[in-house]
């Protein structure tokens, strides 16, 4: 009898036992928080921004005091900062079309996480009409994001590291190393970008 009622026990205490493990297992997965992908550097990372110059008053107005601004002085100051832009983004879209194409398609895809825990945004574009592929990699660390984007052309070169960066976790600022092109691999530019968020500001 005795042997029996020692059975039952433990019988019972094994089916308590697995029963809580199975409900805090099941309350761990649903509760836990969802493993999500790091958010792309912002387009202001390579381009800038060119509206301002496209909506501000560059005519120099009137002081407080009634007197006329300094017209000569504003306009130059503006078209200083006008030519610096328009400069800055005509090399990078021309002089580096295919990566900065690479990059800003990336927007428009969805990554899938990889085994090694990096997350992987694969598509296709095309600049000047031909194909190109890209890999862009992404992964989250407790210093921020890293990213590697290897491109593509079919039947002339494969996977190439055409540049690589990193950001603060808010992507508030980072960098870029661009590289030259596949058959020359060498260091070209080091970008350095930072963005306000809050006042939508933003500078390279």
């Amino acid at each position: 009898m005795k042997t029996l009622r020692s059975s039952i026990k433990f019988f019972i205490s094994v089916i308590l036992i697995s029963s809580l493990l199975l409900v805090q297992s099941c309350s761990k997965d649903s509760s836990g928080p969802e493993e999500k992908p790091p958010d792309i550097p912002p387009e202001s990372s390579f381009l800038m921004d060119f509206e301002f110059f496209t909506s501000q008053d560059t005519t120099g107005g009137v002081n407080s005091d009634g007197r006329l601004k300094n017209h000569l002085l504003s306009y130059q100051n503006w078209g200083h900062a006008a030519f610096n832009v328009l400069f800055w983004n005509t090399f990078i879209t021309i002089g580096l079309a295919v990566p900065v194409a690479a990059f800003l398609e990336s927007f428009r895809h969805e990554p899938v996480q990889q085994s090694n825990g990096k997350w992987l945004w694969s598509y296709s574009f095309k600049v000047f009409n031909i194909t190109h592929t890209a890999k862009l990699y992404g992964s989250i660390s407790n210093d921020g994001t890293e990213w590697e984007m290897y491109i593509s052309k079919a039947g002339v070169y494969t996977d190439f590291l055409w540049y690589e960066g990193n950001a603060d976790l808010p992507g508030t600022h980072g960098t870029w190393t661009v590289y030259n092109k596949p058959d020359d691999p060498t260091p070209l530019l080091l970008i350095e970008w930072h963005r306000d968020v809050s006042a939508a500001t933003a500078d390279i």
